[in-house]
Parts: structure tokens; sequence; C-alpha cells
């Protein structure tokens, strides 16, 4: 992954005292004026923005059983294999006010949208008989059910979002609160919902 920030008013307030504008105002001696815009760029100057890129990949293995009690029957078992692999992004937002004796308190916010991850999927399924030895036991397989290969398709990670607060001593102790809210319910691998 790789994550960036940006803080677009720090400094915000020495940019102004070397601008025109505040030369001017002070030329006209409306220091009302720039105590105003002062206070608003100090204000600003605690927000930031950020986003992560990261890119997902791998193996995800899902594995139905059927096992009955009697030897009378074959038990049952299906795998399913996705080989994934994509970009996924979520995006930021801070705003920290500044007090005296080095306490802040700080909100925060994030979002990701919904994010289709590309890959491809393998079915097999398989009908075995659990063999137990001394030393643990094993699947002896009997015969392949299915074998399917499937044409690339998606696995659709579902939007979130979130926020925070914290109030924190600089070096010393924080308290805070987030929340996290996402509908694993909308998730969807290669066409199909899930009991999420």
């Amino acid at each position: 992954f790789i994550g960036s920030s940006v803080q677009p008013f720090k400094n915000s307030v020495a940019r102004f005292r070397s601008s025109e504008k505040y030369k001017r105002l002070l030329a006209e001696k409306d220091s009302t004026e720039i105590e105003k815009i002062e206070r608003r760029l100090k204000a600003a100057s605690g927000l930031s923005f950020g986003v992560n890129s990261s890119f997902l990949f791998g193996t995800l293995d899902r594995e139905r059983r059927l096992e009955y009690n009697s030897s009378s029957y074959y038990d049952f078992k299906q795998t399913n294999s996705s080989d994934l692999g994509g970009f996924y992004f979520n995006f930021g937002a801070q705003y920290s006010i500044t007090y005296k004796n080095n306490t802040s308190l700080v909100l925060g916010a994030v979002f990701t949208p919904n994010t289709n991850i590309k890959g491809s999927q393998t079915i097999l399924a398989e009908r075995f008989q659990k063999i137990a030895t001394s030393s643990g036991s094993y699947d002896n397989i009997k015969d392949t059910v299915k074998y399917e290969k499937s044409s690339p398709g998606t696995v659709t990670l579902p939007m979130s979002f979130g926020g925070g607060i914290a109030f924190k001593k600089a070096g010393k102790w924080q308290i805070g609160v987030d929340y996290l809210q996402q509908s694993w319910s909308k998730y969807q691998a290669f066409g199909q919902t899930d009991a999420l």
C-alpha cells in the first residue's frame, strides 16, 4: 500500500503575512480585518486530507463439507478457490484543534467506495471417505464430481464509511472513539451474494 496526505492550509498565516493583501491592510491600519483573516486561517490550518491506495492480491479458498455419521455413504466437499488482484482506495479527512498545555481535539472521517477486484475462480467438488489412523485422519478421495474453471469475474467489496473523535495530550495520553460501517450484505463474489 501507499498512503499520502496533504494539509492545504498549513503555514497559511505566514503566507498571508507575506502577501500584498496583508501589506495593504497593514498600511490602511485595518487590524480588525487582519485579525479576522488570521483567525480563519488558523482555524483552517488543522484540516488535512489523505488517501491510501492498496493492491490486494492472493488466493481466497472456501471449503464446504457434508460428512455423514455412517460409513455407508461417501462424504462430500466443494472447494471454491479464487485468484484475485486489484486496486483498493480509501479516503480520509481530519481536523485538529490545538489548545493550551499541548492538548488537542481531533475529528476524523473515512470513506471507501465500492471496489471491484478482478479474478478467476476454480470449483472442485469431490466425494471422499474419512480414514482414521493412529496419527490423525485424512480424506481418501473416491471421485471428482465437478471441476470447473470459471471465466474471469469480480469480487465486490462494499462501501464503508466511518468517523472518530480523540482527545489527547501530546506524548502523554489519548482517549478516543471510532465507528466504522460497512454493509457486508452487498458483498458479491463472481455474481453470487452471500449470507453476511
